[in-house]
């Protein structure tokens, strides 16, 4: 009898370090940093169901900074990633909502993030950088890359909308200049048409007179200086 209880352990520990192998191989595989899967199930339409959970135990308070490891619920959001070969993958994200552990705090709880999914994010930062490099470095179209990416030709152009304003922002421009002048009306209309509308929808902007409007294709609208 004890020969047989002690097999039966022995099978159920490799069972569970095979569970474990598996698991870890996934997330190998995946390859989507601090998060591991959890896991995959085939979906109806044949593709691919991946669950995946941040693999930090504990979260800073964006109010106050104070780390919690006291969970409050774990909500599901689905969210956009890279391809992965040819089989479509459906990515969801559980989430950890943490209990602020500061008692004078006047945020009661709060939403885990990283750097691969900041706040209210739906897109990964990794397919942000890849969209973003599609476009710039071939020169492709908005639409065209959208559609190889499984993502709507307005998120890619609010991608890359948000990246051109931070590459503006660290640029060490003279006050005052023509060239700061240009990069103030870039600016704007960039902020404006993310939101569907245009300040220069004419040739002539409305920010500086010599900033001249141009549009090289329905998503892309930048400012030139005349001489």
């Amino acid at each position: 009898m004890g020969l047989v209880a002690s097999s039966c352990w022995w099978f159920l520990g490799r069972q569970q370090k095979r569970a474990t192998s598996v698991s870890d191989r996934t997330t190998l595989l995946f390859a989507m940093p601090q998060y591991r899967v959890l896991d995959v199930t085939l979906e109806p339409g044949g593709s691919r169901r991946v669950l995946v959970e941040n693999v930090a135990q504990q979260g800073g308070c964006p109010a106050c900074g104070v780390l919690s490891g006291v969970v409050k619920d774990r909500p599901m959001s689905r969210v956009k990633d890279l391809p992965h070969g040819l089989v479509p993958l459906v990515v969801w994200v559980r989430k950890r909502r943490f209990v602020c552990a500061e008692r004078l705090c006047t945020r009661r709880s709060f939403t885990e993030t990283s750097s691969q999914l900041p706040a209210r994010a739906r897109v990964t930062t990794r397919l942000k950088v890849r969209v973003c490099a599609a476009v710039a470095t071939t020169n492709r179209a908005v639409s065209e890359v959208a559609t190889d990416h499984g993502i709507a030709w307005w998120t890619v152009h609010r991608i890359l909308v948000k990246a051109a304003a931070d590459v503006l922002r660290q640029a060490v421009v003279e006050p005052g200049s023509d060239h700061d002048a240009a990069l103030t009306c870039w600016a704007v209309t960039s902020a404006h048409t993310a939101r569907g509308s245009l300040p220069c929808s004419s040739s002539r902007c409305e920010i500086h007179p010599r900033a001249v409007t141009v549009s090289t294709s329905p998503c892309r609208t930048s400012h030139r200086l005349e001489p």
